[in-house]
This record gives C-alpha cells, sequence and structure tokens, in this order.
C-alpha cells in the first residue's frame, strides 16, 4: 500500500486516547458520594414527616404494643382515622392489643407491603389482613413517593410509563438526588436552629394512631374545595400493572403466612363523591373495574362501599372528603366487626 495512500494508518502512531483529568475526577467524586450517602443509615436521614417517617415510628412506637397480631388494617391514613382497634379488639372478644391498624398518611399499597415485609416475623401473626384501597391506588399518576423512589425492584422501575421510568432508572443507580435533597432540608433546619422535626402522632388510649384532632368541614362543602383534591388525585390518571403487582405480592405473603387477606374500600363523602363521578366518572369506573378484575385473579374477597350509607355513615362521619370522625369510626368499628363475624374470617 503506498505511503500516500488515504487507507494509511501510519499517521496514527503513538496516538493514545485518554479521558480528560477533570472527567475522572468527577466521576470518582460522584461515586464515592454516592456510596457515602448509601451507607449513611437511613432511620438517620429521613425526615420524620414523610412515608419512611412513619414507618419508622410504626416500627418503634406502635409495633412494640402488639407482638402477637391478629387482625391487620392496611392502607392509608383513611382505614387509620376509620377503625378502632381497641374497640374491635372488644367487639371481636380477642385479647387486648390483637388489632394493629397499621394505615399510613397518603400511603400507597408499596408501603404496606414494604411494612409488612420489614416486619414479617411479628405481623405474619396475623390470621386477617385487609387492606384498604383508595381511587388512587393503582394510579401511577399519584405521587409515588420516597419509599418507592429508594426501594422499588428494578422490575418495577423498568415497566412504569415514560418519563416516569427513566426518572426512577436513574433514581435507582444515583440515588443522591433523593438523599443530598432531604440532606440539604437538614442542613437547613440546623443553620436557622429550628425544632427537631417530629411527627403529629400518637399512640392513644384506644390503640388508634392519631394526629391532632380537626375541626369537620361542613356537610355541604363548597365544590371548589373539593375539586381541588379531587384533581390532585386524579392528575395524569393512569391504571397501571407495576401498582396492581405491589396488592398481588402483598396477597401472596399473607397467603404464604397462613392469614386470610381482604381487599376493601372505604367510601368517601357523598358530596365528594358526586363530584368525582361529575369530573371523572371514566376513570373512577376504570379503577372500580381494575380492582375489581384484581380481587377475582387473586381470589380474595372484595369489600367496595361507595357511599357512607352502605356502613350506617352519613357525610356529617367525615372531617373531610374522606377522613371519618372518631364518633363515625365508632360506628364503621362496629360495623367492621359484624362483617368479620359474619364471614368467620377469625374462625
Amino acid at each position: 500500500m503506498s505511503r500516500s495512500s488515504i487507507f494509511s494508518f501510519e499517521h496514527f502512531a503513538g496516538f493514545r486516547p485518554r479521558l480528560p483529568a477533570t472527567l475522572l475526577a468527577v466521576a470518582g467524586l460522584l461515586a464515592a458520594l454516592e456510596l457515602c450517602l448509601r451507607l449513611l443509615p437511613e432511620d438517620k436521614l429521613i425526615p420524620a414527616r414523610s412515608r419512611q417517617g412513619e414507618i419508622f415510628f410504626m416500627e418503634r412506637q406502635v409495633l412494640p404494643h402488639f407482638p402477637k397480631p391478629q387482625v391487620l388494617l392496611l392502607g392509608s391514613s383513611r382505614v387509620r382515622r376509620a377503625a378502632v382497634p381497641r374497640q374491635l379488639d372488644e367487639e371481636l372478644a380477642l385479647p387486648p392489643n390483637s388489632t394493629l391498624n397499621a394505615g399510613l398518611a397518603s400511603g400507597h399499597v408499596f408501603e404496606a407491603l414494604y411494612l409488612y415485609a420489614r416486619n414479617r416475623a411479628q405481623l405474619k401473626q396475623a390470621r386477617l389482613v385487609m387492606l384498604n384501597t383508595d381511587e388512587w391506588h393503582l394510579s401511577s399518576g399519584w405521587r409515588l413517593g420516597s419509599v418507592f423512589e429508594l426501594h422499588a425492584p428494578w422490575a418495577d422501575r423498568m415497566q412504569l410509563p415514560e418519563p416516569l421510568r427513566t426518572r426512577l432508572l436513574l433514581d435507582g443507580v444515583f440515588s443522591m438526588r433523593l438523599r443530598l435533597r432531604i440532606i440539604q432540608g437538614h442542613i437547613s433546619n440546623w443553620l436557622v436552629r429550628r425544632k427537631p422535626d417530629t411527627l403529629d402522632l400518637k399512640l392513644d388510649e384506644n390503640n388508634q394512631v392519631l394526629p391532632p384532632l380537626r375541626e369537620p368541614l361542613p356537610v355541604d362543602i363548597d365544590p371548589a374545595r373539593l375539586d381541588t383534591t379531587i384533581e390532585a388525585f386524579y392528575y395524569h390518571f393512569a391504571i397501571s400493572r407495576v401498582l396492581e403487582g405491589h396488592v398481588e405480592r402483598l396477597a401472596r405473603m399473607v397467603r404464604e403466612d397462613g392469614g386470610q387477606f381482604v381487599l376493601m374500600q372505604l367510601p368517601n363523602r357523598s358530596s365528594y363523591q358526586s363530584e368525582v363521578r361529575k369530573l371523572h366518572g371514566a376513570e373512577y369506573a376504570a379503577h372500580i373495574a381494575a380492582l375489581r378484575a384484581l380481587a377475582a385473579r387473586l381470589d380474595v374477597p372484595l369489600f367496595l362501599y361507595d357511599q357512607p350509607s352502605a356502613c350506617g355513615l352519613s357525610d356529617e362521619s367525615y372531617e373531610d372528603y374522606g377522613h371519618i370522625t372518631p364518633a363515625g369510626a365508632r360506628t364503621f368499628t362496629r360495623f367492621l366487626a359484624d362483617l368479620i363475624q359474619r364471614e368467620q374470617w377469625l374462625k
């Protein structure tokens, strides 16, 4: 071949491709930062006012009082406010501290699954596990939260729609985005000498985990006020096979542990439900259809209550769109006890 040929590679002699030292240094710094942040204990990092903060609260302050739970209630704050554990124990003639209500504020099914799996040695003793679902539990549009962002399996992340999938895949590799955001809050609190972040929750004399009580809203709420809540729950509404899978995994674990798994959906305030049907009737119908299909696929009971009257409640029984007042909770707990006895789930 001629030395002047355009196919001669002699002019590449001595070429040694190198990555810029600055790029290597930045990559090394990021890797070291990611490793350090992953080594930080989450119970020292996670703010108390968060879903995972509530899980830590449950594990430290609540679960020790229930060494041998027989009835376990899971879901969001709606079930947390709706069922009174001590009353349910009495209604069912169970030993004290047999009913554990582990509802979490804005809790997705993933948080319920995460809590059960972390404390399975204790919670698997429950003969009855009831999961209360909310209308946003099967939709990927409602915020999934930091527990899912930090701990979701790769298979779950891969199945989510774009752009959510890409963001959660990146979070799976580089958790520093979430952790640095949390640390920033810690530093800010320290600089301005704020009081330590604490949860406004306590385990009361009825074994119910409750925040400070609020004044109930009037029976006839301004529809605009309800619409704000509804639009948040139905933002980018999309039934997700991933979120259905969380229910399936939880049901499978309970069944493996010898317990009875039951799906339930508490009714919202009737005026709220009317607004939902007006604004997002098709989406709500899709949720109900998906929930019924899921229960059939799992071969588990589903008790779906669309109106307060189905449980002996009324709109006066609600603090807001769907959280039940203390008086309403006593009424619902009696209803729940009758249901459990009728179905003979504890026999």
